[in-house]
């Protein structure tokens, strides 16, 4: 199994108190959406509950060493989930607040190279403007998959 990549949408920075949305993607070719409530992360307790299970998705490049992009578009109380510009998930849910980003992994080994190639936070989608290079989905359903199949 492998490891995964996620950005948590997160309401604070204590990591023994973590509280938000957690996206994530596997080299495998899947990602997952989860709703994250009150997690320790540093003695692993806590619960989350699946907006979107782990999900094959031929929009996830696969491998290792593959490049994927992950967007999060948030207007309000709506949320739209990205790879690779791919819309993969709308919802709309008011129970959190999130006002930061957390760039992290999970790793069963303890020994792991990760790499960004960029981090771009555009303040109009925290306003609740769509970003420029989100224009050719045309209004996404909050509630809705937009999974790709796998080939």
């Amino acid at each position: 199994q492998y490891n995964s990549i996620s950005i948590l949408l997160s309401t604070s920075t204590d990591m023994s108190a973590v509280t938000g949305y957690l996206f994530n993607y596997r080299a495998l070719g899947d990602y997952s959406i989860w709703k994250i409530i009150n997690n320790d992360w540093i003695n692993n307790t806590g619960s989350s509950t699946a907006i979107k299970g782990w999900t094959p998705s031929s929009f996830v490049n696969e491998n290792l060493n593959a490049w994927n992009i992950l967007k999060i578009v948030r207007a309000g109380n709506n949320y739209s989930f990205y790879i690779n510009n791919h819309l993969v998930k709308s919802f709309s849910d008011a129970t959190y607040d999130p006002r930061l980003i957390i760039l992290t992994f999970f790793n069963d080994n303890k020994s792991i190279e990760i790499q960004y190639d960029y981090v771009r936070l555009d303040v109009g989608a925290a306003l609740g403007l769509m970003p420029a290079d989100a224009t050719s989905v045309s209004n996404p359903v909050a509630g809705q998959d937009h999974t790709g199949a796998r080939k």
